[in-house]
């Protein structure tokens, strides 16, 4: 007979943060600010070591986060003003 592990199976976030964490609430509205990536950031910690968020799922949230800070830091480094566009918008070339 096959063994499972029920506890891996069945433990919380295994798809992706439960609807009552503050992670999921957070990442509905998405991340525009640097702000609000801290915030996600800190909520997806607090979301794990409380079981609501599983640590592979959070692991795949960080990894995807530290390539996004990676594109900011190009485009501050190489990227060039878009002239006429809001903000601070900047492009790679």
């Amino acid at each position: 007979m096959k063994k499972t592990n029920t506890a891996k199976k069945n433990a919380p976030g295994l798809n992706g943060p439960s609807s009552t964490s503050k992670t999921f609430q957070l990442a509905q509205n998405g991340v525009q600010t640097s702000q609000e990536f801290c915030d996600l950031m800190s909520s997806l910690m607090t979301d794990v070591l409380t079981g609501k968020v599983d640590p592979d799922v959070a692991n795949a949230a960080c990894n995807a986060g530290g390539k996004v800070i990676r594109l900011v830091e190009l485009q501050y480094k190489y990227g060039k003003r878009v002239p006429g566009a809001p903000g601070s918008n900047m492009l790679l070339p």
